[in-house]
This record gives structure tokens, C-alpha cells and sequence, in this order.
């Protein structure tokens, strides 16, 4: 067949340049933890934390503007608030309640007080009636009015002497921004030294493509506006934002320090060992091309690509420089005429070796875990892109005539001989893996687990995390993470379950399995039990005459409580709703408490002060749809879920990767010499990790699935070359201290996703190199004793 160079290498840059333009305008990199969620589980709670992940509330920075003294504070923050209001990323500046609150709130509950009288109305109000009970309430209602804040009691009196509305009032206050007060309509702390802003962004926490940007705008923002305060003002956040601009930024450094670091070591390998930029340069085309393609593939497909993603598959597809090494070598050290001819001689060889590893990883594409799944489809697509540009794109640019260096000649000699000498010693050789097999058996047995998703973020400072939680206690006394969740397939039904929960929570607080809890409860009654409470209501017919009494007994004109009559005899408000309060300026204070899931809605109950879980547990159970949650331990059931359906998956693919071999091979003895090296350098890379104390994660696990393609790739590298053994044995020595230089400097990283990995595949890239020639005394048959 002729050859057309120029068209190939016409098109292939066509196609580079390509899918450079359009990773450049789409890519999106994120770096929360909500691709390493579940969509939805068997009752709704993991969809609930993936949902939180990225709600209004991750989406609201808490900023604490304090100065010498409040009134400055509070100037500070409303100048501040203008300059944020204009900026694009900011969908809203909360500085203090709505100023139609309260028209708002009056509006809502005075006409249906009554509506809210009782959370057991049908055995309470008969109590709450009594003559005497309502001989305190005529009482009650004298000592009110004789306050100095007695004008709303005034107001109301008359149509209201139970008082109904000013209770509704008292446990809103109880239940609303935590210890915030309002000063001049604006939030400010409780001491009444801090103003607070709530300022909450368009994109998502984790969208640090946007948010770095604007964090940079807010420091400078703020920089400009303490300059005009006289450089008095301090300022303390809280957000989510703030940690994943962090975490990201801190990976990018890693990275780039540590990519620095393995480029210009891998580039020294290179010239060391053949002399030659042009290879040099031409090797790196595999690694463009399957980066390339990996990034437009993923983006095309996900939309946004997670940054553990890409550096664990740009790792990998960095690591197809095997590819260019092994063709390299068998170009120089056996000529074989021309580069097309050299390339026919192992292409075989670079075929399989890439697909066994498409296969290993195209299982993980099928997985429900999008962090995963991500991770699959950018590995099996970048390095098929590497391998097609192996094949299509270097034997053009080869030299034609190619002289292997002194240094690479004297290496394949050397390790060429010590093959020869292994395979004449089968002892030595059978050795080094029954070596292995008994470390295996010693360390596996005490392989622990570690199913910690927020493990693999970047570590955050003490300084951030302590500024984080002073801003936090400000505004809310609610622990993080912890909650009551009432589940049910609409709001009505959910509501119902909530009064309930509500009902179990306080018995709970007064038990001292909790300290606290803010409901839903506080602001809205399931429709059902309003109507209960105006239907028993409806049973006191002489509830007028016998209050007026009362009333009279303390000095009232009772002529004045004619409007309470006339209410209870009028016809009954409708029942206030959900919609009802969305709809109004309490929107905002009612929002966290509700979470839309695919298949029915959730309603939140937060926590303060969890003391006894098992007895919260016990006291909430037998209400079917409501569950204690702690966020951590939750996520973490849900993470070890996925860490074994990802085994399962890496299992799945090595049972590909076996099919393969034993298609190529039609024989089961050479597919198993090819899987075992790499399967036992898997084994004792885990076990290596459990003797030294570490416990394993997912990034482990997808370390180990990158041993296992590395091995079986160093296996058939000496299968399909065992006439030139010694180019083959070279190749995956430089191909492993490639590989060491690309993933084992990892494990320097702060990042401990990054650090895991790293150390992951530096261990087994070693272990199988070592433990390759194995494969050849597998593949040999056994000759017969004399």
C-alpha cells in the first residue's frame, strides 16, 4: 500500500487543531464534591445531599463587616452592597428583611390565627378553654397591654384577645436567622458590632471557573471600599465558594509544580536515551492527541469536567507515551527498513496493549457514579486517541534511518542478558513472584477501608476553617451537616409528616437528646391540622360568652371583643400554603427548609446540639418517611456504596481485558501469563499500602486499575517481541520510569486525591516491571526433566 504522509499528517493536525478550539471555548472544570454523589438512592436521602451540594444555601456567602463602631459598620455594608448588586455573578444582597415583612406577615396569619392555634387541637383546646384557663388568659391579656411594647396587642385585642397572632409572632423570632438582630434594617450580630450581608451567586459554589474570578473581585472590592472607611474595616466569610476556589487552586499549583517537575525529567529520559529532540517532539504528539480528544469527548458529553477527572486521565493518557518508546526502540535497536515497516512489527503489540486498557476502563464509563463514570469515558477515549495517533501521525515524521544511542544499545544488552540469565535460573525467576504472592498473604488481610468522599479535596487551613465557623455561629446555631428530613411525594403529605416530626423533636429536646431545632414547623401547618385547629375551635360555640366573662372579671369592656365573635362565626379562611409563603417577602426565610427531588419533595428540620442520636432515632421512628440524617456519615454508606460497585467495575474490566488476551492468544496458558504479572503487582500494591497503614479509598482503587494496565501492557510488550526481548525489556524500563516520573511524583501532593494516586501507581508500576518477565516463564512451556 503507498503511503501519503502529507495527507495523514494534513488531517491529523486538522483534527488537533480542531478539538484544541473547542476544548479552549468549552471546557468547564469543577471541583466539588457533588460528580462524587448520588443522583438518588432507595429513599431519597443521597439525592437530598447532592441537592444541598449545590442549592441556595452553598450558592450564599455570610460576609462580617465589622468597624470601630456600628453605625460605620452598617454604612460600610450598604456601600458595599451597591458595588456587589452590579456585578454578574451576584443574583442577590440580602442586607436586612424585606421592608414588606411584616405588612407581609400580618397579611398571612391575621386572618387565619386562628388556623394556628394548636398542634393537638382536638385534645388541647378543651384544656386551654377551661373557665380558669381562661381567667389567665384575660389576665394575660391586661398585663400585655400595660407593657410599653404593648401597640401591637392593642391593635389586635379586639378581634384577637386569645392573643393568637402575637404567639405566631414569638415563634417566628425563635425560629428565624439564628442570633441576628436588625438595626436600621440591616443584620447585624448580636453583640451589634458586625453587620451582615448575604450575598448569593448565580453560578454554583463549585463553579470555580466563575468564582475565582469573582473572589478576586470581592478582595478588591473590598480593598477599594476599606480604603474609603480609613482602613478600619474588617472583614470575616463564610462560603463554599471560598473553599473550592481554594481547594482548586491549590491542585492547579500542585499540579503545575508537580507536572513541571515530571515533563522536565521525562524530556532528560528522553535525550539521555536517544539523543534526539525530533523523537522527543514527535512523541509528545500521542499525548496531545489524547488529551485533546479526551477533553472534547467529556465535555461534549458532561457538560463540565471534574479536575480530579482530568488529572487522573491526562496522567494516564500521558503515560501512552509507551507507545512512541516502544516503537522507538524496535526502530533503532532491530531496524526493520523503513518506519511503516517498524510500526507493522509492533503494532500489534501497541493495539492490544491500548485496548486491554480501554477495556479496563470502559467498564468504569458504564458506572452511575459521575465522578466515575467521567473518569471511564475520558481514559478509554484518550487513549484510543493516542494510540490512532501512534499509528497515523509519528512513522511520517520518523527517521528513516535510525541508529539506537550508546547508552539505549548498552541497556538492551544489559537487560537482554539479564532475561537470558533469569530464563536459564527458572528458579530465581518462579522466586520473585512466590515473593510477592507471600507478601500478599501477610498484607491483604488487613486492607482497611476509607470512605471519605471530602478526602479528596485539598487540606484547608485552620485560620479559614476557624474564620468560617465565627462567621457561622453569628447567623445560625445550627449544626452543620445534621437534620431531620421528612420525605413524602407532595408538600401536603410532607407537611403532615413534618407536624409530626415537629411533635417527636420537642419531646426529643425536653429528653436532652437534642438542644435545638429549627423547623418548617415554626412558619407552616400541614393544611389537615389547620383545619382540625378551626374545626375544634367550631365546638366552643360559647367560647365568646364564657371569655367575656372572664374578660369582664378583669375590668374589660366587653362590647370591644365583639370582632373576636364575629370572626369565629364567620366562615373559615382558606388554610395558608406553601405557595402562599413562596410567593411573599418571606420566600427567603422559608427556602431552606424545602428541596424538590425528582420523584416526591423533601421538607428539613435543622439541628443544634445532637447529644443522643440513637435516642433521636428512637424517637422518631415509626414515622415512615422521616429519618435522622448525618450529612458525613451518610455520604460516607453512599461513597463506600460506589468504592464497591467500582470494584466490581475494575474486576469486570480485568474479565475484559482476559477476553481480549485470550482472543489474540487463543490460548488460556498465554492469557494468563500476559493478566497474572499485572494482577499480582495489583495484589501487592495493596498489600504494600495495608502493611504500611493506608487505608484505601477510591483514587487507590483507581490506581490499582492503572497497574493493572500498565502490567498487562509490560507483559505483552515481551510476548509479542520475545524475538527481540531485549528492545521489548528496554522499552518497559523507560516506560516505567516515564510512568514513575508522570504519576509517582504524585505523591508529593497536598492534595490527597492526587497523593493517593500517586503513590497507588508508583508501587505498582515498579512491581510490575519487576514482575514481567514472569509472563515469559508462564508463557514458556515446561520442559521435561531428563
Amino acid at each position: 500500500m503507498k503511503h501519503r504522509p502529507g495527507i495523514a499528517l494534513g488531517l491529523g493536525a486538522g483534527l488537533l487543531l480542531a478539538m484544541g478550539a473547542y476544548s479552549a471555548r468549552h471546557l468547564e472544570l469543577s471541583s466539588g464534591m457533588e460528580q462524587f454523589l448520588s443522583a438518588a438512592d432507595g429513599n431519597g436521602l443521597e439525592a437530598i445531599s447532592t441537592r444541598l451540594a449545590d442549592s441556595a444555601a452553598t450558592r450564599t456567602m455570610i460576609l462580617s463587616l465589622r468597624a470601630p463602631d456600628l453605625a460605620h459598620a452598617i454604612a460600610a455594608a450598604r456601600d458595599w452592597a451597591r458595588i456587589l448588586r452590579a456585578h454578574a455573578e451576584v443574583a442577590s444582597v440580602r442586607l436586612g428583611p424585606d421592608p414588606a415583612f411584616g405588612r407581609a406577615v400580618f397579611d398571612l396569619y391575621f386572618p387565619r390565627r386562628f388556623l394556628f392555634l394548636s398542634t393537638q387541637p382536638e385534645t388541647e383546646l378543651s384544656a386551654r378553654f377551661s373557665p380558669s384557663a381562661l381567667r389567665v388568659v384575660a389576665r394575660n391579656l391586661l398585663t400585655d397591654l400595660a407593657l410599653p411594647e404593648a401597640q401591637l396587642a392593642k391593635q389586635v385585642a379586639g378581634a384577637d384577645p386569645l392573643l393568637a397572632f402575637p404567639e405566631l409572632l414569638r415563634r417566628f423570632d425563635g425560629s428565624r436567622l439564628g442570633g441576628l438582630r436588625v438595626v436600621d434594617g440591616q443584620f447585624v450580630d448580636a453583640e451589634g458590632s458586625t453587620a451582615i450581608l448575604f450575598v448569593t451567586t448565580v453560578h454554583s459554589a463549585f463553579d470555580t471557573g466563575r468564582q475565582a474570578p469573582f473572589a478576586d473581585f470581592l478582595a478588591q472590592s473590598f480593598a477599594e471600599l476599606d480604603l474609603r472607611f480609613g482602613g478600619a474595616l474588617e472583614l470575616e466569610r463564610s462560603a463554599v465558594h471560598r473553599f473550592a476556589v481554594a481547594s482548586e487552586r491549590s491542585a492547579r499549583a500542585d499540579m503545575a509544580r508537580i507536572s513541571g517537575v515530571s515533563a522536565a525529567g521525562i524530556a532528560a529520559l528522553f535525550l539521555l536515551m536517544f539523543g534526539s529532540l525530533r523523537l522527543l517532539a514527535i512523541s509528545l504528539l500521542p499525548l496531545i492527541a489524547g488529551i485533546l480528544a479526551a477533553t472534547s469527548v467529556g465535555t461534549l458529553l458532561f457538560g463540565k469536567l471534574h479536575l480530579t477527572t482530568v488529572v487522573f486521565g491526562s496522567t494516564l493518557i500521558g503515560v501512552c507515551i509507551d507507545y512512541p518508546i516502544h516503537y522507538i526502540n524496535h526502530h533503532t535497536l532491530v531496524p526493520a527498513g523503513d518506519p511503516w515497516a517498524s510500526l507493522r512489527r509492533v503494532w500489534t503489540a501497541l493495539a492490544l496493549g491500548a485496548l486491554t486498557t480501554v477495556a479496563g476502563f470502559a467498564g468504569l464509563a458504564c458506572s452511575n457514579f459521575p465522578g466515575v463514570r467521567e473518569i471511564g469515558t475520558f481514559s478509554a477515549v484518550g487513549v484510543l486517541a493516542a494510540l490512532l495517533a501512534t499509528g497515523a501521525l509519528l512513522p511520517p515524521l520518523m527517521p528513516r534511518v535510525a541508529r539506537a544511542g550508546r547508552l539505549q544499545q548498552r541497556l538492551a544488552d544489559a537487560l537482554g542478558g539479564l532475561l537470558r540469565r533469569l530464563g536459564e535460573r527458572r528458579r530465581v525467576l518462579v522466586a520473585i513472584p512466590t515473593g510477592a504472592l507471600i507478601l500478599c498473604a501477610v498484607g491483604l488481610p488487613r486492607v482497611t477501608w476509607r470512605d471519605d468522599v471530602f478526602a479528596l479535596n485539598a487540606p484547608l487551613g485552620a485560620e479559614l476553617l476557624a474564620e468560617d465557623e465565627r462567621v457561622r455561629a453569628r447567623v445560625s446555631r445550627m449544626d452543620a451537616g445534621r437534620f431531620v428530613v421528612a420525605l413524602a411525594p407532595d408538600w401536603e403529605s410532607a407537611l403532615q409528616l413534618n407536624d409530626a416530626a415537629a411533635l417527636r423533636l420537642a419531646a426529643a429536646r425536653e429528653a436532652g437528646a437534642i438542644d435545638e431545632f429549627r423547623s418548617l414547623h415554626a412558619f407552616l401547618w400541614s393544611e389537615d391540622l389547620q383545619r382540625r385547629n378551626f374545626a375544634a375551635l367550631a365546638g366552643f360555640p360559647d367560647l365568646p360568652a364564657r371569655l367575656a366573662v372572664a374578660l369582664d372579671a378583669e375590668g374589660f369592656r366587653t362590647e370591644a371583643f365583639a370582632p373576636f365573635g364575629a370572626a369565629l362565626r364567620g366562615t373559615p379562611p382558606e388554610p395558608l400554603r406553601l405557595d402562599d409563603l413562596q410567593a411573599s417577602p418571606l420566600a427567603d426565610l422559608v427556602a431552606p427548609f424545602q428541596v424538590a427531588l425528582e420523584d416526591g419533595v423533601a421538607l428539613l428540620t435543622f439541628l443544634r446540639g445532637v447529644r443522643d442520636p440513637d435516642a433521636l432515632e428512637l424517637a422518631l421512628s415509626g414515622l415512615e418517611g422521616v429519618h435522622y440524617v448525618d450529612q458525613q456519615s451518610l455520604i460516607a454508606q453512599a461513597y463506600g456504596r460506589y468504592r464497591e460497585r467500582t470494584s466490581a467495575l475494575v474486576l469486570g474490566g480485568l474479565l475484559a481485558v482476559l477476553g481480549l488476551l485470550r482472543l489474540r492468544y487463543r490460548s488460556a496458558r498465554l492469557a494468563l501469563a500476559a493478566a497474572t504479572p499485572a494482577v499480582l503487582a495489583a495484589a501487592f500494591t495493596l498489600a504494600v499500602l495495608a502493611l504500611a497503614g493506608s487505608p484505601i479509598g477510591l483514587l487507590h482503587l483507581l490506581g490499582l486499575l492503572l497497574v493493572l494496565s500498565f502490567g498487562v501492557d509490560y507483559s505483552i510488550f515481551l510476548l509479542e517481541s520475545r524475538q527481540h526481548s531485549q528492545a521489548a525489556l528496554l522499552s518497559i524500563a523507560i516506560a516505567c520510569a516515564s510512568t514513575c516520573l508522570a504519576f509517582g511524583l504524585l505523591a508529593a501532593s497536598s492534595f490527597p486525591a492526587l497523593r493517593a494516586l500517586g503513590v497507588t501507581t508508583g508501587l505498582g508500576v515498579v512491581a510490575s516491571l519487576v514482575l514481567a518477565p514472569t509472563a515469559l516463564a508462564l508463557a514458556e512451556p515446561r520442559r521435561p526433566s531428563a
